[in-house]
This record gives C-alpha cells, sequence and structure tokens, in this order.
C-alpha cells in the first residue's frame, strides 16, 4: 500500500506530536495499574521529568531513511519513547454498538541492554491504556497497566510482529503492510479484533520531522482499518464489524507542561474522507484555543486545516462524578469546505481516571456539506485539561 504526501508536512509533524504527547501522563502518582502482577506499579514519580532526564541519554536520531512497513509498525528501541494508539468503534449485525481505546506506550530507560546479569534488569518499560464502551447499555470501563520487559512481562518480537503487556497485544501481519491483530481482556471484556487498512498512511517524508522535545519525531496515521472479529462482554461473545483509526508515533518526547492542554477530534466520514482536528489550549482559558488539522480525501490525498479554517464550539457539558465539567458535544464548522459538523457522544459518561484524568469518547457525527448534503460519520474525541 503506498502512502500519502502533503505539502506544509511540519503541520503533520505537529499534529503527531500533538497526538503522542496527549497520551503520555504528566505524573504517575495516582492508580497506575489495573491488576497487580509483577512490575505492574508506576514506575516514576514525575514522568514529565523522568521523560527529559530519560531522552538525554539517547543519540540524536540523524538518520534519513525514509519509512519501510512492516519494519517501522514494530519498536524502535534507539529512541526513547514510542506510541502505538488504536481507537475505533465496531458493531454486531443486530446493530449493538460499542467502541475502544487500545494503546500502548514503550519508555525506553536506555540506549543499551542493562549490563547487569539480572532476570529483573530492564530496558524498557510499556505502558498500556484500554477503553472499552458498551454504548446500548451505557457501559463504559477504562484500565492501564505498566510493566517492565524484565521477565517477558511486555516486549516487542521482531520475529513474530508481536508487541505486548501482560495479555494485551497488538500483532503485525508481517506477510502484510497495514494489516493488525488486536487482543485485549480486562473487566469481564476481551476484544479479539483483526483490523486491515483500507487507505494509504499518512506520514511525512525522511528528514521532514522538526525538532521535538531534543530530537526529530517520526510516525504515521492510519486513518480507515476495516475491523472484523469478535467482542466477548459479560457472558456474551458477539461478531463485530466497524472502522478504526491507528496514530504511531516514535522519538523523542515530553508532555507539556503548565498550563497547555489539548483536545483532538478524529472523525471518520461515510463518504470516505477522515478529518483530523488538535486544539491547544490553556486551562484557564486566558488565550484564544489554537486550532489546526488535515483533511484525508476518500482517495489518500492530504490538505492541511489551518487555524482560520476551523471553529469548534461546544453544545453540551456533563459534570463527572470526579467534579470535573467537559464539553461532550460540538458543532464544528470548516467554512472552507462549506461543511458544518455535530459530535455526539454515544454515551456521555466516558471519562478515564488514568494517570492523567481525560475524557476519550465515541461520537456520532452528522452535519451538512457544500451542497447542503447530508454527511453522517463517527469519531473519536478526547478531552485533557479540564
Amino acid at each position: 500500500m503506498a502512502t500519502s504526501r502533503c505539502d506544509g508536512i511540519v503541520r503533520i509533524a505537529v499534529v503527531l506530536l500533538a497526538i503522542s504527547l496527549s497520551l503520555l501522563p504528566s505524573s504517575t502518582q495516582r492508580r497506575s495499574a489495573e491488576h497487580g502482577s509483577p512490575g505492574a506499579t508506576a514506575p516514576f514519580a514525575s514522568f514529565s521529568k523522568t521523560l527529559r532526564t530519560i531522552a538525554d541519554k539517547f543519540p540524536e536520531d540523524r538518520s534519513d531513511r525514509s519509512l519501510a512497513f512492516p519494519l517501522d509498525h514494530g519498536a524502535h528501541p534507539e529512541v526513547p519513547t514510542e506510541v502505538w494508539e488504536f481507537v475505533g468503534q465496531m458493531q454486531t449485525g443486530e446493530g449493538h454498538r460499542y467502541g475502544f481505546l487500545l494503546s500502548i506506550t514503550r519508555i525506553g530507560l536506555q540506549p543499551q541492554e542493562p549490563e547487569r546479569p539480572s532476570a529483573w534488569a530492564t530496558r524498557d518499560v510499556y505502558r498500556g491504556l484500554l477503553a472499552f464502551l458498551d454504548a446500548d447499555n451505557d457501559h463504559y470501563r477504562a484500565s492501564e497497566r505498566f510493566a517492565r520487559t524484565a521477565l517477558g512481562m511486555s516486549g516487542y518480537d521482531p520475529t513474530s510482529g508481536r508487541i505486548w503487556l501482560d495479555s494485551w497485544t497488538i500483532r503485525v501481519a508481517l506477510e502484510k503492510a497495514f494489516s493488525f491483530a488486536l487482543q485485549a481482556e480486562a473487566e469481564g471484556t476481551r476484544l479479539d479484533l483483526r483490523l486491515d487498512a483500507r487507505k494509504p498512511a499518512v506520514m511525512p517524508a525522511a528528514g521532514d520531522f522538526p525538532a521535538a522535545a531534543g530530537g526529530r519525531l517520526r510516525g504515521y496515521i492510519l486513518s480507515r482499518l476495516a475491523i472484523s472479529g469478535t467482542v466477548r462482554h459479560g457472558e456474551h461473545e458477539r461478531s463485530v464489524s466497524g472502522e478504526a483509526w491507528l496514530n504511531r508515533s516514535w522519538g523523542k518526547m515530553t508532555p507539556p507542561g503548565g498550563q497547555i492542554a489539548l483536545n483532538r477530534y478524529q472523525i471518520q466520514l461515510e463518504d470516505g474522507r477522515e478529518i483530523l482536528i488538535f486544539q491547544l489550549r490553556r486551562k484557564d482559558g486566558s488565550a484564544p484555543p489554537v486550532s489546526n488539522g488535515l483533511l484525508i480525501q476518500a482517495d489518500g490525498r492530504v490538505s492541511l486545516i489551518s487555524e482560520n479554517e476551523v471553529k469548534l464550539d461546544p453544545n453540551t457539558f456533563w459534570s463527572s462524578p470526579s467534579g470535573t465539567r467537559y464539553p461532550v458535544a460540538w458543532t464544528v464548522n470548516l467554512p472552507a469546505l462549506g461543511t458544518e459538523l455535530r459530535l455526539s457522544p454515544l454515551v456521555e459518561n466516558q471519562e478515564t481516571d488514568w494517570s492523567v484524568r481525560t475524557w476519550s469518547g465515541s461520537v456520532s457525527v452528522s452535519g451538512t456539506g457544500p451542497r447542503g448534503e447530508r454527511l453522517t460519520g463517527r469519531g473519536f474525541v478526547e478531552l485533557t485539561g479540564y
């Protein structure tokens, strides 16, 4: 499968950086493990500071090679941080709706294998996030795990294409460039899914990423993956189909600190287009948010959405048991495209109490296009810093 490139590629780099950083906690002092397996406790007291310290140990990545697949789906131990994140929505033959997020982050502790001859010595720590939504029953659960690579608790096997953290697994189909198998189980729910890309990867050419947190960031997006497989939830196992999205990045990256927070909106329209918007804002509202994004056409062509081409207005707010008030429904205006979209949560309560408390949820999409035509689709919204 070919890859897609657009002008102004620096903006794509910023988009991918924002995606990556939104998945990393600024602190792991809160509950950090979904269960008590060995090595599943949070390894750091101040994640952001630790990432900066670790990054300084790694040499600059000065490789100018183009990305290659399926090789670059796998781990890159020469860099300190990388993220695999899948989000999607599925349905059964009877129309029962599910949503999910599965994310695995590799955190390199040092560029070389440990010299200490110990089974507990480790080069990497993996962090996993799993969220599952049973939309028709208003059921949403989220889990988080940490594990060292010691004793086989987490890692990457290049011979099989397997990335794992405990029983959570992402397997790259080595015989195909853009196919994956996901398996994850927590709190009575098990996902066993196959994902096959239906569109080219969106990625920059080698060398086009700017410096980020002291080093270059690389990555790509697969904005439309066909889902097939099964979901076991409680006593029932059902066959499902649907569509997912992969965000993938690696390099030197550290979470933004202070007042900066990120909202992001991933939209898959039924007409074959995808829209990615990210909104950087100040938590105290002291400055207007800055929103940018990408439009991915049905044929894979990519164009930029600049700040003056997108307007985001919250419509509905929801207050969580934690006392946090989130804007969970939005109107997205894209004047240059003559398009207005409404994003509505499948369930309002999709708050995740991970190391960073977020609202990470599946939404439905409806609206109108430039000729007044009706638009429909699905999406995923992540809100941080509220």
